[in-house]
């Protein structure tokens, strides 16, 4: 699974982020905990979504016979206020356990540990310490009624893992709490700010439903939809439907989750990447675009045409100068951040530039906190050689999980700066290395801030959300960023010949 992935701006204090919103489904057929736990999974966005104001529909959403898979694929919406406060406990307690990455807190973390630290009265600690001793589930009915119910899952996860018998008690238990020992939402939200705060990481946290729908500049499509690419069995992959913005056009339209993006405009976009297909809906505001989905594994498949909402505001401001005792010119060219419009921006810049006589470029990634990760790789592509390696992601396992690499040649193959400083972080951060470790920019300024950790945010049922670390990245030399941050080659702005020598040296000791 290789969804797009926000690496949130550095803190002011620690990061600022913004989700997408996914459907809440409920498969047919499954007990409706285990249906909030699917719905969970499948709904982790990366801050590629629209969370705005509901919009007009533009064209009416009709009823479709959707694809049966053999277990029930048909889903439903469930609407928040069907939610039980336990449930969404649960949900976020099924998130955290399935997909935080265990070293991104100050302490060591696995999904016993925690379950420790969020005892009630001791309940878990003696399931942990002593199941051994445990030969039925006399002590779960003594569990007091004000245990968190995450408590109780805890307990059931344990048990599970170690192979003990005979559950019926625990599941009697279990339906019992469920009757409402959680007395408010707000309740609810508190146990699972408690639940994230014990992890000891500051990168994963709760966002309120009023937090989680105002953060919306990092639309990746303007309308509302959120993709990642599914690998198939030949090698090629598809684009499926990860997320919707609710009430959002694509949503009015009819797409829902899990359909498969297979054109844009009447352009093909199977075996193209969810970035560059994303880029293909974008386009001005009020708009229209025309997408063909196909429904499920088997069809049927339909054309919608829907009106673009919001579009990324641009990131990038840029202009020619000449430095002092040179005429060469300069081409100077500042990001503020990476959302979705920051690769077409920057490539007009450069195109802009280059026609103007620029024959050098500075680029300035200063106070440049982070955005959108991908936004950040593809913006490193146009200055790298095909087959350069980006950046490593690394997953729960602590192996690397995948190695990103350019696909084409550097549209800029003059010497590049690269200006950054303490409040360079995340995304930034994977520019600057990705450049500075394959010899094609010099750094200069600061150390840069050392956010190197990858989140993923998940819509609750009730509106709310939890941003969770999943992983983190590692730069082409084998270092990690997080909490080391990247040493500049030069605190001044050097000489532009400094410069190139500097990288013909680099390029020497790599093929060395």
């Amino acid at each position: 699974m290789r969804p797009l992935s926000y690496a949130p701006p550095a803190p002011q204090s620690p990061a600022n982020s913004s989700p997408g919103r996914g459907p809440r489904p409920q498969p047919r057929g499954l007990p409706f905990p285990d249906a909030l736990r699917t719905a969970a999974a499948a709904a982790a966005v990366s801050l590629s979504l629209l969370t705005g104001d509901a919009v007009v529909p533009v064209v009416a959403a009709q009823p479709t016979e959707l694809c049966q898979d053999g277990v029930a694929a048909v889903v439903e919406e469930v609407r928040a206020e069907a939610v039980t406060n336990e449930q969404l406990v649960e949900e976020a307690w099924e998130v955290v356990n399935e997909s935080f990455l265990p070293d991104a807190g100050s302490r060591p973390w696995s999904p016993e540990m925690w379950m420790v630290s969020l005892s009630c009265g001791n309940v878990i600690t003696s399931v942990v310490y002593r199941v051994v001793q445990l030969r039925s589930f006399k002590s779960i009915r003594t569990l007091k009624p004000q245990c968190p119910f995450h408590l109780l899952i805890a307990e059931h996860r344990v048990a599970r893992r170690l192979i003990l018998v005979d559950f019926d008690p625990l599941q009697q238990r279990k339906q019992d709490i469920l009757q409402g020992t959680i007395k408010s939402r707000a309740r609810a939200h508190d146990i699972i700010r408690k639940m994230l705060a014990s992890l000891g990481d500051p990168y994963t946290r709760f966002l309120t439903p009023s937090q989680f729908s105002e953060m919306s500049k990092y639309d990746m499509t303007g309308v509302g939809l959120n993709l990642r690419e599914i690998p198939g069995d030949d090698g090629s992959f598809k684009l499926m439907v990860l997320g919707l913005l609710l009430d959002g056009p694509a949503y009015s339209a009819g797409v829902r989750q899990g359909d498969e993006l297979l054109s844009v405009n009447g352009t093909d976009v199977r075996g193209k990447s969810a970035f560059d297909a994303s880029s293909m809906l974008q386009g001005p505001k009020d708009t229209f675009v025309t997408i063909k989905v196909k429904h499920g594994d088997c069809g049927p498949v339909e054309s919608m045409k829907m009106q673009r909402q919001l579009v990324a505001r641009t990131p990038v401001f840029y202009r020619l100068e000449k430095r002092e005792n040179n005429d060469t010119p300069v081409g100077y060219i500042h990001v503020k951040e990476f959302n979705a419009a920051a690769k077409k921006d920057l490539v007009s810049a450069l195109k802009r530039l280059q026609n103007s006589g620029a024959s050098y470029f500075v680029l300035d990634l200063r106070d440049n906190l982070g955005g959108l990760v991908q936004a950040g790789i593809e913006t490193a592509k146009l200055f790298l050689n095909k087959g350069d390696t980006i950046i490593y992601t690394v997953g729960r396992d602590h192996q690397v999980q995948n190695t990103i690499v350019a696909e084409n040649g550097p549209m800029v193959a003059t010497p590049l700066m690269l200006l950054v400083n303490n409040r360079t972080a995340s995304a930034s951060e994977i520019v600057a290395s990705a450049l500075h470790d394959n010899c094609k920019a010099v750094l200069v300024g600061e150390r840069t801030f050392g956010k190197g950790l990858i989140q993923s945010v998940f819509e609750l049922h009730d509106g709310s959300g939890i941003v969770v670390t999943v992983g983190k990245y590692v730069t082409p030399n084998h270092k990690d960023i997080n909490g080391n941050g990247i040493e500049p080659d030069y605190n001044r702005l050097p000489d532009f010949n400094e410069a190139r020598d500097y990288l013909s040296r680099c390029r020497i000791k790599e093929l060395s």
